[in-house]
């Protein structure tokens, strides 16, 4: 979670509950309620009717388009295998040059053929 949305959760945040999303008198919302809220967003937004889950995926879709490192990706989304997260490895920018670059920058030849 960023630093700007956290802060924007907390300012929101329910006077009658520890809660960020919950009923007028601060419980919990049932699961009912949260997808009533998740399908009202979405078409507010002109979007389809999604599913939780489809967030989640298009987060870790997100995160390997802007190059972050998949093993962190796998860290963040919990999944327990790196094949999981190997899904969305197609998504990742570039062929690779940049970090043949790298090596070529600062890379020494010895320490790339080293066993």
């Amino acid at each position: 979670m960023t630093k700007d949305l956290q802060a924007s959760l907390k300012a929101i945040k329910h006077l009658r509950s520890s809660l960020v999303f919950c009923n007028a008198d601060g419980r919990p919302l049932s699961k009912w309620q949260l997808h009533e809220r998740l399908w009202g967003t979405a078409r507010r937004a002109g979007l389809r009717e999604i599913r939780w889950h489809d967030t989640r995926h298009s987060f870790a879709s997100q995160l390997v388009m802007a190059g972050v490192p998949i093993v962190q990706v796998q860290q963040w989304m919990g999944h327990t295998t790196i094949e999981m997260t190997m899904r969305y490895a197609h998504l990742a920018p570039g062929s690779g040059a940049g970090h043949i670059r790298a090596l070529e920058m600062g890379g020494s030849p010895r320490a790339l053929t080293a066993t």
